[in-house]
């Protein structure tokens, strides 16, 4: 299977794609995803989801002092009001933002949590952290649904699986074997002494002597 063949098979099968301040600001290789899958998108109708999130931390990159990733900021900005058929950035469930507090992160999570019985969700992000802590939560026992699917762009412009989601961790549901140590008490051993060795012969030499004499008189 061609990565083309895989992200058409994933876009076709997901319900929401997310896709995060990592992911956008690798600018280079989102161009080129995008002009990859434009087509596929509009004809599936799915779009690019932004959080309102992800959008105030772009414009904090722009407002900030970092040179560079205010020109990054700026151009991300330029990407998405170029392709803007296939994205879409929610509206601020806030009446004021504060963009120098916001955190994308969190509200990424707690978006796929809620949607996570309803719908197939994707999280695109650059972010190692943010990427397995999304795909960990498939393993909420109290938030059953689809599995939350996790992929990267990688230096190619081309969708791959998130590391976390190809680690295999151990799990053993029987029973908890407990080992126990047996241990066995120690006899310390007296070392014989020469008063010992010598006592010993002794005692019991005069003891058969008594006993010999013993019979002879009842003889």
């Amino acid at each position: 299977m061609t990565n083309m063949e895989y992200v058409s098979s994933l876009i076709k099968d997901t319900d929401i794609i997310y896709i995060d301040t990592s992911a956008l600001m690798n600018t280079d290789q989102l161009e080129i995803f995008i002009n990859n899958i434009q087509s596929l998108l509009i004809l599936e109708s799915k779009k690019l989801v932004v959080q309102h999130e992800v959008w105030m931390e772009l414009q904090r990159h722009v407002e900030g002092d970092d040179t560079e990733k205010k020109d990054i900021a700026h151009k991300v900005l330029e990407i998405l009001r170029k392709y803007r058929k296939i994205f879409y950035i929610t509206d601020s469930k806030s009446d004021q933002y504060d963009f120098m507090k916001v955190f994308a992160d969190s509200r990424l999570l707690a978006e796929l949590t809620t949607n996570k019985a309803a719908s197939k969700q994707l999280l695109i992000t650059n972010d190692r952290d943010l990427g397995h802590d999304a795909y960990n939560l498939n393993s909420l026992e109290s938030c059953k649904g689809y599995t939350i699917k996790v992929c990267y762009l990688n230096r190619f412009g081309e969708l791959h699986r998130c590391d976390c989601t190809k680690e295999n961790k151990l799990h053993t549901d029987g029973p908890r074997v407990v080992i126990k140590e047996v241990v066995k008490p120690v006899v310390k051993k007296e070392p014989y002494s020469w008063i010992t060795k010598a006592i010993v012969p002794s005692a019991t030499l005069l003891i058969g002597v008594v006993i010999g004499r013993r019979l002879k008189i009842s003889l």
